[in-house]
């Protein structure tokens, strides 16, 4: 289901002003997953939360990815632009998604159409990983 955030403070993107994001992870795919994941891994130097739900790393890379396969228009290095009440909206998003129960979805949730949304050509609408240091994850090609 596609959702947004409104932003507080708008993020500039190519000279144009983005005042909304809008982001749906029924379209995250196992690429995706492994892209959020390692640069989640990347950012965190002093290691990972012991369960997924408590990963405040990997909720915003999951996010952000989440973000960029919707508006493949923007790329990661404008997400991380965003400051404040902004991040922390795109950091909850990724956290619900870890909180949610998929098996019982909302009832409004359940009795909507069920067509796939997902475009069949959102192949990489995101940058690689970028490799700093000698101990970081493969990027994916």
């Amino acid at each position: 289901m596609k959702n947004e955030i409104g932003l507080k403070t708008p993020i500039t993107v190519n000279g144009q002003s983005v005042r909304t994001l809008y982001y749906d992870f029924d379209c995250f795919d196992s690429d995706a997953f492994f892209r959020a994941n390692d640069r989640a891994l990347s950012k965190m130097k002093q290691g990972r939360a012991g369960a997924v739900e408590l990963d405040y790393a990997l909720h915003l890379c999951f996010a952000q990815e989440a973000v960029v396969i919707e508006m493949p228009e923007l790329d990661i290095n404008d997400l991380e632009r965003m400051k404040g009440p902004d991040l922390l909206k795109l950091l909850a998003a990724g956290r619900d998604f870890f909180m949610s129960d998929s098996e019982n979805p909302p009832e409004d949730e359940s009795t909507q159409n069920s067509s796939n949304p997902c475009s069949e050509d959102m192949q990489e609408n995101s940058q690689p990983v970028s490799q700093t240091s000698g101990d970081s994850p493969s990027s994916y090609s």
